[in-house]
């Protein structure tokens, strides 16, 4: 099985359940497993062997989708967040048409601020995804 493994940052050995979920993964003779970072830039820093791709989807379009954040505000208050999620979700699909090359069986995302930006991509590619919410995001 060809699984894509999606976060919105770089591996971290500080991220230690998602570290060894990737490890314990990347191990396992059936899945073919593919770590997408939501980073653009830097590396994906583990001591084992792993297939990564830097996608920059969660950074792309960060300053723009800011500006798109003010202009809403200034036509309506909540149509802030509205339109600066419109740009970052445009953004993000772009960034994902450029950078994956290989098709996958299923998605595994980590953060739901990352399934909203993978989402569309996903969907337009037929990719079904299991989405792994904890710290931050469910709160």
């Amino acid at each position: 099985m060809k699984l894509g493994y999606f976060s919105h940052t770089n591996l971290l050995v500080t991220e230690t359940f998602i570290y060894d979920l990737v490890k314990d993964l990347n191990a396992d003779s059936a899945i073919n497993l593919t770590y997408y970072s939501g980073h653009c830039t830097g590396k994906v820093n583990v001591n084992y062997n792993l297939k990564s791709v830097l996608t920059g989807f969660s950074e792309s379009g960060e300053k723009l989708s800011y500006k798109a954040f003010k202009i809403g505000q200034l036509l309506g208050g909540k149509k802030g967040y509205a339109f600066k999620m419109a740009v970052q979700k445009k953004m993000a699909y772009k960034a994902l048409l450029n950078t994956i090359k290989d098709n996958m069986d299923v998605a595994y995302i980590d953060y739901a601020n990352s399934a909203i930006l993978l989402r569309e991509y996903l969907n337009a590619n037929k990719i079904p995804f299991i989405l792994h919410v904890h710290g931050y995001d469910i709160t």
